[in-house]
């Protein structure tokens, strides 16, 4: 199977994004209108979230559906590997950052209950079990999610989809809701339409369109769309970034981008697959969860905010905002980078070479009234 750089890089797009917007540097500035105005930029972390559930449900089908004969077994030992370690370290340290934040006067992250935190250790904060439970690390509200989608949604999609052809019309439509389901349950939507559960049907919706899109596009290796066609695609997108009434539009051209990208002949596909994006969309996963913690002590560090307030503080000196948008950025990259390579990367590796390891389980022989009975190599 081929890795879809531009796949990772729309990852690493995304996950930049919802750093950027929630270390609100254009709060230090609030009166100058141009960098406000370039910020809106990156005010799309809640669209970005849902990039990440088409993503994920679009990666799932291709590695597991498509490339490889699905082991229940090793895809849940390794969704579990890729997701509990790096969760469970964010969240002790933010429990940590509570404290002091606590000590110094600061808002904490307010999941600070026994049964709150009972329900993030077990992962199941935002699912539908009772009343949804505050994140300790906020952004891990998703995180939950995709716990969902990974036990819950992929077996039943897996089980719907594994050795039936769907006729294309008929994933076009799901596609087509699905899609439109996700728009209109997000945050800043024109439907306005939000109860307790929108966080798990976004996730849900999110998935299953990126589900879907695979089976449409991953035996198709030509470009679906010309050059001009990916760059009005391109450009729509950037359009719609700035503006939160239309951030609604976003799952669709997200859509797209996830379909016409997945080939290697895509132009857009080659800039989003470049070195550096890829870079980020490696190591996104670790932007994700240590950027919260990380931007906090930045702020505490720095005083970028006054005491017993949440919001940083316009007042502070213009080389003590500089500071704080270069040592956060940096020091986030920094953290990402050595989680990735030095925590992520060899547990994976560890994961893998014990599965290599591992004897096979040889089938017992399925006996008839003639003798043993040769397994028909296929299924096993």
């Amino acid at each position: 199977m081929r890795e879809i750089k531009a796949h990772t890089g729309l990852r690493g797009v995304a996950a930049l994004a919802v750093f950027l917007a929630h270390a609100r540097f254009n709060d230090l500035w609030p009166r100058q209108a141009w960098l406000g105005g370039l910020y809106r930029f990156v005010y799309w972390q809640n669209p970005a979230v849902d990039l990440f559930f088409m993503l994920s449900g679009f990666v799932l089908n291709y590695a597991y559906l498509k490339g490889r004969k699905l082991e229940w077994r090793d895809y849940l030992s390794a969704r579990l590997v890729r997701i509990c370690p790096l969760y469970y370290a964010g969240m002790v340290s933010m429990l940590a950052m509570d404290y002091i934040s606590a000590r110094l006067g600061h808002d904490g992250s307010g999941a600070t209950s026994a049964a709150a935190i009972a329900r993030n250790i077990f992962l199941i904060q935002e699912w539908p079990l009772g009343h949804p439970a505050p994140s300790v690390l906020y952004p891990e509200w998703s995180i939950s999610v995709e716990m969902f989608l990974y036990i819950v949604v992929f077996p039943v999609m897996a089980l719907l989809f594994l050795r039936r052809r769907i006729p294309g019309s008929v994933l076009l439509l799901g596609l087509g809701l699905a899609v439109a389901a996700n728009a209109s349950l997000g945050v800043e939507n024109p439907f306005g339409t939000q109860y307790e559960f929108a966080r798990v049907w976004r996730g849900i919706t999110g998935f299953g369109a990126g589900f879907m899109i695979c089976e449409l596009v991953h035996d198709r290796p030509r470009s679906l769309l010309p050059r001009s066609g990916e760059i009005a695609l391109a450009l729509a997108t950037l359009g719609c970034m700035p503006f939160p009434a239309l951030h609604w539009l976003l799952p669709f051209l997200f859509a797209g981008m996830i379909a016409v990208t997945y080939s290697e002949e895509s132009w857009l596909g080659q800039i989003l697959g470049g070195r550096l994006l890829a870079w980020l969309g490696a190591i996104s996963y670790s932007i994700y969860i240590w950027h919260v913690p990380v931007v906090r002590a930045c702020v505490v560090a720095l005083r970028v905010r006054q005491m017993g307030a949440d919001a940083i503080d316009p007042n502070v000196t213009t080389a003590r905002g500089l500071l704080y948008c270069l040592v956060a950025t940096g020091a986030v990259l920094l953290v990402a980078s050595a989680s990735y390579y030095w925590f992520e990367n060899p547990l994976r590796r560890a994961l893998r070479r014990r599965e290599k390891r591992a004897p096979a389980i040889q089938p017992a022989p399925v006996f008839s009234h003639a003798g043993p009975a040769r397994l028909d190599p296929a299924a096993e």
